[in-house]
């Protein structure tokens, strides 16, 4: 009877242990993105799609999130990349501004110029002044 006591007291702490484990269940960073160090506590990217559309070319688009209590100033691009993973010089990969209202959210999107692109960098900078 004592070990039965016994046996039961330790499984339920070994159950009360397991459960007071949260999972992370936060996804893990995509590699394809960098934020600058200054701003990633303010601005975070919440979402990150990239497809091919109809005419064979990728459209990339992204969700920043600007948490702080004040308007945000950032610099964003894309970094388009064959193959072989080297870049595809293009006119959208120059770096565009953009303000975020405090709390917003907004939608960035870029269409490679080229189908030979198949895969992409995504670049946040504060914005420089």
């Amino acid at each position: 009877m004592k070990n039965l006591i016994w046996g039961f007291v330790l499984s339920a702490a070994v159950l009360t242990v397991g459960c007071a484990v949260k999972p992370d269940l936060t996804p893990p960073p995509d590699r394809r993105v960098t934020i600058a160090a200054d701003l990633a506590s303010d601005v975070a990217i919440t979402g990150i799609r990239c497809v091919r559309g109809t005419g064979g070319c990728l459209n990339f688009q992204a969700e920043a999130v600007n948490h702080t209590t004040s308007d945000c100033g950032v610099e964003w691009r894309i970094a388009w990349l064959d193959a072989s993973g080297i870049e595809i010089e293009s006119v959208t990969g120059v770096w565009r501004k953009l303000m975020i209202s405090p709390q917003d959210i907004v939608a960035l999107t870029a269409t490679a110029t080229t189908p030979a692109a198949v895969d992409f960098r995504f670049y946040l900078r504060k914005l420089r002044r």
